[in-house]
Parts: structure tokens; sequence; C-alpha cells
């Protein structure tokens, strides 16, 4: 398979070098990392920190109703507060508000060294494939169109789908970095329900708001990767 591939002019990115995920070990508590403890004693008074397995779980003791809409140039709405808490409580789902992590134990600077390096290699692969394509005026073209378009428009429909196959079997090869680091764990955000956006409304919005100020306190109690 990888001959073939080579033959059509694809270059398969090797497998990532890195160890397989180490998830903290079972006694792994709360209590045992200062920086965690540091951020469950900043929550606010109704939310609580548990661990199940590799997972980081801050979850609001409160329900809250979350409608989902598509919120993005949505005209202005005319209807009031009470209206629009009424309209969330009738036709919205009701949920805890929560922010979920995954855990592993700590990666060594080396390990992320190195995964930096890697993704750096693939980067410069994947941007050699937009003159290996001839997409440069494509991608530096002064255009409204998506690349994608512009492309079409000019003939090179073929070559511009040649370029998104093979960025996408190169981008397979790219390293998750960790986005946080506690004391003795790495951490990367996973999911986060119950908290107002683009495509969804939440009432009560208090509990939206200490949603916000969380996700914001993670940046300051964890260590964020860069």
């Amino acid at each position: 398979m990888q001959l073939l591939f080579l033959v059509l002019g694809i270059f398969l990115v090797p497998p990532a070098v890195t160890p397989p995920a180490a998830p903290p070990p079972p006694a792994f508590t709360i209590a045992s990392d200062a920086a965690l403890v540091k951020l469950q004693k900043s929550l606010p008074a109704g939310w609580s920190m548990k661990i199940p397995g590799d997972r980081l779980v801050i979850r609001s003791q409160a329900d809250v109703w979350v409608l989902f809409e598509n919120r993005i140039n949505a005209p202005d709405s005319q209807e009031t507060d009470a209206q629009r808490i009424a309209r969330i409580i009738r036709h919205g789902k009701k949920m805890p508000s929560s922010i979920e992590l995954r855990l592993e134990k700590k990666w060594s600077r080396a390990r992320l060294d190195a995964a930096r390096a890697k993704n750096g290699e693939i980067h410069k692969k994947i941007a050699a494939l937009v003159d290996k394509h001839g997409l440069t005026a494509v991608f530096l073209g002064n255009s409204k169109l998506s690349p994608g378009a512009l492309a079409e428009q000019r003939g090179l429909g073929d070559a511009y789908r040649r370029y998104e196959n093979e960025k996408k079997l190169m981008e397979a090869g790219l390293i998750q970095l960790p986005e946080y680091e506690s004391t003795l764990c790495s951490l990367w955000l996973v999911s986060t329900q119950g908290a107002s956006d683009g495509y969804s409304l939440v009432h009560p919005d208090a509990i939206s708001m200490q949603s916000f100020a969380i996700r914001n306190s993670l940046k300051k109690v964890l260590t964020e990767v860069k």
C-alpha cells in the first residue's frame, strides 16, 4: 500500500514516534496534585470537580436549560428577557453545565520538544504542497473566493483536490499537544456543555457565565502548553 502511494506521488507521514498514552495511576486523586487542588478551590459555589478514570470533570450541581439554535449572523431579536427565558425552558434541553478534560501522566520536556519538532516537519511538508500542485497563485490571490472556489474558477480544481487529499494524509500524522499541565498531569480539553455560544442559548445565564470564568481559571491556575 505504501509503495502504491509513493508511485502516485503521495508521501506518507511515518507514525508519530511517541510513547503510548499513560493515564494517571488508579490511586491518583485531586488531593495528590497541587495545581488541581488550587483549581478545585477556585471553583464558584455550586460546582464540583471529580476524576472518573482518565477524565477531569467539572460540573455544576444545578441544571441549566440549553436551546440549540444558530445565532451566528441572526437578526436582532425583539423578545424581552422574560420571553427568551420562557422559550429556552419550553424548547430547551435540561442538563448540567460541565467542562471535561482528558488526563495523562505529565509529558516530559523531551517528549513535548520531540512532538513539536515532528509537527514542524509535517507543517513544512504541507506548505510545500501548494507549490508542488501549482496552486501558489490561488493561495496568494487577492480574492473573496475561498482557495477551493478560486481553483475551480481557474481550472485547477483537480490539482486542488489532490492537494487536499495529500494534506489530509499528512495532517493525520500531527501529534496533539496537551493544552495544559498541572503538577503531575498533562490535560486536553474534551468538551464543554451548558454555556451560551454561537449555537446555543442557556438559562440561567449566571451558570453559563460561571462556566466561562472556570475556563479562564484553567489558564491561570494550570500551565498553558505553548
